[in-house]
Formats: structure tokens, sequence, C-alpha cells
């Protein structure tokens, strides 16, 4: 019985320490919690147990406050890194949970704090009437110390800085601990009166709620008999509709503003009062000598004189939800209810969350009505064909079996997909790039690139790597030796919806497309794969794939550095430069270029479009030696867009 009621006392003494001293935690013996860094901890005298978490490695400070003995252990897993009496500075790592073991023979306060300047009590910094500080970390603290000259009351107040700012709580404290003030919080500040002796220091404690980060001004000011009393005014009630806001009249006068109803109204230090919500409350009214005034305020509902959407016209795709932007007029009347009804929902239909969805291709006016007043709007909603969306898996192979190296692939597959992704003057791709793949990671690559993919949209899929036919078999050298084939990656491609554009950079890549002077077996079914032309048995249209390979099925794909020595930031594919320049983009210097595959200068470029430029500036950067390397296409003079 007699443990019960020593519970109980502790809980309540807690609880007057908590209102004291601000936010912090009270527990009692045997509990184990993890403390937050800077957080109090209020503990019965015996043995208490928490964790502490640690965001950046450093020194910190075990502080309490008793009228006893506190002594701490520190254990980091099993080990006890660190014990004593405190105060004691412990070094800890980053990113770690610690044991913490507090005792003493007294109830008393405890703190974790980082040991720097301005972080903890020992350090703390010298007061001058006006500060700008930035708490840079979630759940930082800032010390600072006052001397009184003589015996004086002084105003100590943290405001939220104008750029930035973040709403900083303030609490001064004696060097043992004890609270020397109330705490007065209002919107944008928080301020304390304190009476000191003269040659009496006190500890200013200033923290933010929660993770909040931000600059804040701390300022002093010494009460003086000149200052202005409240008997020098007369304030009026207040009476507001929700959302307005009015203003008082204390500029230049120290006053300390508080709303006793901040679900009702708000206030800042500057007398800006805001209505929240309907009801009745009281602005307290403090000067700086004692006497306080209560200014009753009311607020009510603000009656809905219109609504108006913020368009009146708006588009939207087959299948895509929008939630319509529109106010109540005025903005802060009391009620928001609002019903929606479309013209025709074969078109456009409104779900019960007020989001708009498109049905089908055309028009139709969808109107909003007010629940209170009636009041309407409507808005034109067109309904279209949703736009393609265009993905690239863009992938290159620098590293073979053995650790055999094949420089200029990286240059190669970055700069390709800078001019996919639309690094040049275009919309481009949706670009997801991957180097050095095995071929079950191609296969996996291929199928999360493209996993969105819908009928209407264009997935383009572009490799360098080694390549060849073995026979009658076109085969793609992937990570560590490993072999996918045409076969093997037409089955892949063949499961993505929509178009797919496939540009193959490498040796004898024409095999994916078709035979040297009469077609091969392979060649025959390769055609049939990617283009349905085999007696109508393949499962696709003949316009599900668009190919573009760097050379034909008895060539090498060739390489070329831009300087001496050749080196992976100067050399490329000769096939993926000329492609790249005539997308927009300049490979070798990474800069914007000319669309100069645009050869109808409409701002798109076709797969006829591309492949002429490519084939054409191909052999220009090989005329000078004996090789030679075609650019093939399927289909020929396609207009199909691959860029815009």
């Amino acid at each position: 019985m007699l443990a019960n009621v020593k519970k109980h006392i502790f809980a309540f003494l807690c609880l007057l320490l908590s209102a004291w001293m601000g936010a912090g935690v009270c527990v009692s013996e045997n509990d184990a919690f993890l403390l937050p860094l800077n957080e109090r901890l209020y503990a019965e005298a015996g043995e208490t147990t928490v964790w502490a978490a640690t965001s950046i490695s450093g020194s910190y400070i075990l502080h309490a406050y008793s009228e006893g003995s506190v002594r701490a252990a520190v254990y980091l897993d099993e080990d006890e890194i660190a014990s004593g009496s405190l105060p004691m500075t412990v070094s800890m790592p980053k990113d770690v949970r610690l044991r913490l073991v507090l005792s003493s023979d007294a109830p008393f306060t405890f703190e974790i704090m980082r040991s720097s300047h301005g972080r903890n009590v020992f350090s703390a910094i010298e007061m001058t009437p006006s500060m700008n500080r930035t708490l840079t970390r979630a759940q930082d603290v800032h010390y600072y110390t006052y001397t009184a000259e003589k015996d004086e009351t002084v105003l100590f107040r943290a405001k939220a800085a104008i750029k930035k700012g973040v709403n900083a709580c303030l609490l001064p404290v004696s060097k043992e601990g004890k609270p020397l003030g109330e705490m007065y919080a209002n919107l944008d500040s928080t301020s304390s009166l304190v009476t000191l002796k003269a040659g009496e220091t006190c500890l200013i404690r200033v923290w933010a709620e929660g993770d909040q980060t931000g600059a804040y001004v701390l300022s002093y000011l010494q009460v003086s008999d000149e200052m202005e009393a409240l008997n020098q005014n007369e304030f009026a009630p207040i009476r507001l509709v929700t959302g307005e806001w009015t203003r008082i009249d204390v500029e230049g006068a120290h006053f300390i503003l508080t709303s006793d109803a901040e679900n009702v109204f708000t206030v800042t230090e500057e007398g800006v009062i805001a209505a929240v919500g309907e009801g009745e409350g009281a602005l307290v009214i403090r000067d700086l000598f004692g006497n306080i005034d209560r200014v009753p305020v009311s607020v009510s509902r603000a009656s809905v004189t219109g609504v108006k959407f913020q368009t009146e016209e708006m588009t939207l795709h087959t299948d895509e939800r929008i939630y319509p932007a529109y106010t109540i007029l005025p903005p802060y009347a009391g009620s928001r209810n609002v019903l929606f009804s479309s013209s025709d929902e074969t078109v456009v239909r409104v779900l019960e969350t007020g989001a708009f969805i498109g049905v089908h291709p055309g028009s139709a006016y969808v109107t909003i009505t007010t629940e209170e007043g009636g009041f309407t709007d409507s808005v034109l909603v067109t309904v279209k064909e949703p736009e393609p969306v265009y993905r690239a898996l863009v992938v290159g192979i620098a590293t073979y079996e053995n650790e055999r190296e094949r420089t200029g692939c990286i240059n190669t597959t970055q700069g390709m997909a800078d001019a996919l992704s639309g690094a040049g003057d275009s919309a481009g791709y949706l670009t997801d790039m991957r180097l050095d793949l095995t071929k079950r990671e191609l296969i996996s690559a291929i199928r999360e690139a493209f996993a969105g993919a819908s009928k209407d949209d264009v997935s383009l899929f572009y490799i360098n790597c080694h390549g060849g036919m073995t026979a009658g078999t076109a085969w793609l050298e992937m990570r560590y030796g490993s072999k996918i084939t045409a076969m093997e990656l037409e089955s892949e491609l063949r499961k993505i919806p929509g178009t797919i554009v496939v540009i193959i950079d490498c040796c004898q890549s024409g095999a994916f497309l078709s035979g040297e002077e009469g077609e091969s077996a392979f060649a025959t079914k390769m055609i049939s794969q990617f283009t349905g032309e085999s007696a109508g048995k393949s499962a696709f249209a003949s316009g599900k794939y668009k190919l573009l390979v760097s050379s034909s099925a008895s060539q090498n794909s060739y390489r070329m550095a831009s300087s001496s020595p050749a080196t992976e930031q100067n050399m490329s594919t000769v096939f993926a430069r000329s492609l790249a320049e005539g997308l927009g983009w300049n490979l070798i210097k990474d800069k914007k270029g000319a669309l100069k595959a645009d050869i109808d200068n409409n701002r798109q470029i076709s797969l006829h479009e591309a492949w002429l430029y490519t084939m054409k500036r191909t052999m220009g950067y090989l005329n000078k030696s004996t090789a030679r390397q075609t650019v093939g296409v399927w289909p020929r003079g396609d207009t199909f867009v691959i860029m815009r």
C-alpha cells in the first residue's frame, strides 16, 4: 500500500516538473525506453535503464541535476565503454544505440547533449541583446548564459526568423536546473520574464519541438520604469469570422501576447490575430510589470457567397484521375461541402472522392454546387486518348569473361542514355541505364524498365556489346561470358505492350534483321519473330517492332577515339556517336547540338530519318579507313516518331 502511494506521489511530482521544465519524459525505476538526444529524463532514486541513439560521431556529455549523486554506466552491445559519476564526457560512434544504466540516491533530471560550443550547459554562449542563430540538426538544443549586473527583471524571447524560421522554445533555468520563469508561447515566439539578483547567472535553454530545424532570433530586454504599462491602454473586444485576421495596436509597446484558445484564434508577437475556428476565447496581454488584461475574442462562421473553379477548361486522358482545383468564396467560409455533376458520364465521371475520371474521348461540363446557398460554377472537361509514354533501357557491357575490357563502352552507353533522355533538344525518354549485366540480369532489367508499359507507349531497348552469329544463331555476349540469343531477346520483348524500338550496336548486328545477299534460314525466322511477315504466324502486327542495327550480318561494328591516345572518355562506337548526333547530342563533348537527323524540320525524328542520318554519318566517319559498316533498319521508310 505504501509503495503504491509513493508511486502516485512521484508521478504527480513528475507532472509538476514537466510543467516547469518544458518537454521531458518521466520514468520510474526499471522502466527502459529510447531517450532522444537533448530530451530531459525525470527519474526517481534507484537504478534506471534507458537507451540512447547517436546521429553523429563525437563526444557527448551525460549530465544530471540532483540533490544527490548520479552515476552512469554506458554499454555498446554488451561491452561497457564508460562509467563514473556525472557529469561525464563519452566518445560515441555514429548511428548506434547505447544502453545507459543510471543510479542515484535521490530523484534526478538527466540529459545527453553534444559536447560542442553552445550545445551543452558547460560551454553556454554568452548572450547579447539580440542574436541570430540556427538549429541545424533535428532535436538540437542551444544553451546561453546571462548574468545580471544589478537586481533586475529581464524579458527573454525566442522568435522565428523571417527567412526559414523555426518556432523555438525557450526556458530560463538556474545553474542548479531550477526553472526561473513562466514560459509564454504564441504563434511565432516564446517569452519568459525572469527576476535576478545582481551577479546572479541563469542559463537559457532553446530548442524546437519534434524534428523541426531552422533559424530563430534570441533576445533579452531589461525592464525599466519608463516602459508602457497596461493601464495606459484600452483594448476593445474582437469579433471575427473564420479565416479573417486583424491586428491590435501594440507597435512599440512591450507586451506578451498569448491565446487561451488556439483552436479558435492564434496571435503573433506583433499583434496579428487570425481566426481559426468557431468559438470564443481571450487574448491574454501581459505587460512587463506583472499586469494582465484579457480581451474577449469571438469567432463566427463565415457564410458561403459563391464557388469558382480555378480554370474554365481542363483536359483529361482516358482512365486519368484528377482532383479539380476550386475555391469556395470567401476562402474562409465555414461550410466546405460541395456536390459535383457531369453533363455526360460517358465522357467524364465524378467519383465520391471528388476526383474526375476520363471515361471516353469527348467533351462534357462538370458543375460544382455548394451545399450552403446552392452556388454553382462549371468547367469544360475534354477527354483525350492518353499520350504515349516513352521508356528506354540503355545497356552497355564493358567487362567480359576473364575480365576482358571494352574501352569506350561506358562512354558510349552514357552518351546514348543522355541523348535518349532528352539531354539534347527533345522531350526524351524515361531512361534506365545499366552496365555489365549477365544474361539473367538483362532479362530482369527488361522486365523492370518496361513494367508499366501500355498499348499506347513506346519502349526502346539499346545495347552495345560484343556480338556475333554461330550456326545461324545471332547472339549478344554478356558479363562473365553468358550469351543471349536473338530468339531469347525477342521472347522477352514480345511481352511488352505497345511499340518496341530495338537498337543493336555490336558486330554482325545485322543478323538480328536480315542476311547478306539472300536470307539465311535464321534471318527468315528472325524477320518472322520481329515483324510478323511469315505467313501470318507471328502473334504481332508488323508495326510492333522498329529495328536499327549498327552493321550488316557479316560486318564488324567499329569504335573510334576522337583524339590520341584512346581513352574511355574519348572513345565510343561509331554508330552510337552518329546516332546521338542525329538526336541532338554530342557524345564526345557531352553537350547539346542541333537535331541533325530532323530532315523535314518538324522538331521530331522518325525511324527513317534516324537511320538515314546515322547510316551516312557512320560511313563518313570511316571513309578514311578500309573499314565498312552498313547501318540497317526495318521497316524501310517508316515515319514512326522515335524522338520528339
